[in-house]
Order: structure tokens, then C-alpha cells, then sequence
């Protein structure tokens, strides 16, 4: 696939490919992909695994997060 692809953070987290937005479901993978954009904005270096866990979760961990 080619093409432009936009990532907007300000207001709703919204995706788009080609002028297309795409839907995007809520939950955590909605959750991982905020957290690697606005990381990705202050440092542009990879996320530990940790730091992802912790932006999910929120709190309660369940043991399997870090393979989920």
C-alpha cells in the first residue's frame, strides 16, 4: 500500500490512509497506538514494553500484559 497516512492526536485519536479515515476500535490497541504517537512526539525512541504496560492498565495488571 501506498500513500499519505495522518495520524491526528489533538481531540479524538483519528487514522487515515489516502484521505480515508479509518476506524478505529476502542480498547487497548487504541490505547498502545496514543501512547507510541505521543512518545513518539517528545523523543522519537522506542517504548518499553513496561512504560505501554503501565499507560494500559492503569492500575491493576493483570500477570499476562506483558504477552497481551
Amino acid at each position: 500500500m501506498t500513500g499519505r497516512v495522518y495520524f491526528r492526536i489533538l481531540g479524538p485519536l483519528r487514522v487515515g490512509v489516502r484521505d480515508r479515515n479509518v476506524e478505529l476500535e476502542d480498547g487497548r490497541a487504541r490505547l498502545v497506538l496514543a501512547a507510541l504517537l505521543l512518545e513518539a512526539l517528545e523523543s522519537d525512541r522506542p517504548v518499553p514494553a513496561d512504560a505501554l504496560v503501565r499507560t494500559v492498565w492503569d492500575g491493576e495488571t493483570p500477570v499476562s500484559a506483558r504477552t497481551q
